[in-house]
């Protein structure tokens, strides 16, 4: 993003079209790509979430990469299939791919946001078992290892402290 207190990776997209083209064009159209920006729940020591570290050698759950997701403006404080009750002000709904690991290929970890304190049975969503591509699975926000660290250091020149859950030894 060219200003603001989000930063995305590189999309590809046409020849001098950027992040911020997308945004201006969905503007009046009702969309926009989600961009990343550190949320609250994860900022030490007051999150109510962590960032769960999965094992890159044996770890082959599914996890939502929402930098570069579309999300739909409209659908702030709507109903929507699959919620219970309407979106709250400040809420939409964003399409965001879904990475399944590779266990056999990795190189890098992963981190998925989970609940704060950390939870030893939260780490099922590191598996094919818990947290697939299949519709109706929970799957939860995630990104390569670090990547939580290192964009915010590419937007504000720091990180914040994150509050994280590291693999448990016998998982490793």
């Amino acid at each position: 993003m060219e200003s603001g207190d989000s930063i995305s990776l590189q999309c590809r997209l046409r020849k001098g079209e950027d992040v911020c083209t997308v945004n201006a064009e969905g503007s009046e159209n009702g969309y926009m790509v989600s961009t990343f920006s550190v949320p609250d729940a994860v900022v030490s020591p007051h999150g109510d979430h962590a960032l769960y570290t999965c094992s890159a050698g044996t770890s082959d759950g599914a996890y939502a990469q929402c930098d570069g997701g579309l999300c739909f403006t409209g659908t702030e404080g709507k109903s929507f299939p699959g919620f219970g009750a309407p979106l709250s002000p400040g809420q939409i709904v964003c399409s965001c791919p879904i990475t399944v690991a590779n266990s056999a290929a990795a190189k890098l970890r992963f981190q998925i946001a989970g609940p704060n304190p950390c939870q030893k049975s939260f780490f099922r969503y590191c598996n094919r078992s818990s947290a697939t591509k299949k519709t109706g699975s929970t799957i939860y926000v995630g990104a390569p290892n670090g990547t939580a660290r290192f964009l915010p250091r590419r937007l504000d020149g720091y990180g914040p402290p994150l509050d994280q859950c590291p693999l448990p030894r016998a998982a490793k």
